[in-house]
């Protein structure tokens, strides 16, 4: 019973932050309001988080999680990273949940970058020093397509924006 306490409450402070992210910055929002909105006591909260921001990266790496887990991909091997991309974009295809990360919120934004870039840099590091401005670039790039194409009511393919993203970061790459 009080795994699924734990469970529940983790959930609901995670929905209810999602939520304010679509309102407000991470910055702006309270620990008092998260737990107001999610009804979760703030007691509890602090239980499982130091701050809301650790609540977000927990988020992120759910959202990780879930993409290597389910289809055991990981971005690390260069020869998998088409197959990530796809699966990434269906994923955020079917996960409206998770739009906020991707809109006027800064701070998620860049956990979310940096774990991108941790991933990314596992098999380009070595290989040259300023790889890191090329990640950046990459996955500020494919950020701004992914967020046109949620804004834009994911009308195209998923299969075909990831070989977009795809297309458009090999060749970025292989000019570097």
């Amino acid at each position: 019973m009080d795994n699924q306490r734990i469970t529940l409450s983790k959930r609901l402070l995670k929905e209810a932050l999602l939520s304010f992210l679509k309102e407000k910055q991470l910055i702006d929002i309270s620990i008092k309001e998260l737990c107001d909105r999610s009804g979760v006591n703030r007691s509890t909260f602090y239980r499982h988080y130091d701050n809301l921001s650790d609540l977000l990266s927990e988020i992120i790496e759910e959202i990780f999680g879930m993409l290597t887990r389910t289809n055991e991909i990981s971005f690390q091997d260069p020869d998998n990273a088409q197959n990530y991309i796809a699966e990434a974009i269906l994923f955020f295809r079917d996960h409206h949940e998770y739009d906020p990360l991707f809109f006027g919120n800064s701070s998620a934004m860049e956990l979310l970058s940096k774990r991108m870039e941790d991933d990314i840099s596992g098999f380009l590091s070595g290989k040259d020093p300023r790889s890191q401005y090329l990640v950046r670039y990459i996955l500020a790039g494919s950020y701004a397509i992914i967020r046109d194409w949620i804004t834009g009511g994911r009308k195209e393919d998923a299969k075909a924006l990831s070989d977009i993203i795809y297309s458009l970061s090999l060749n970025t790459a292989q000019s570097f």
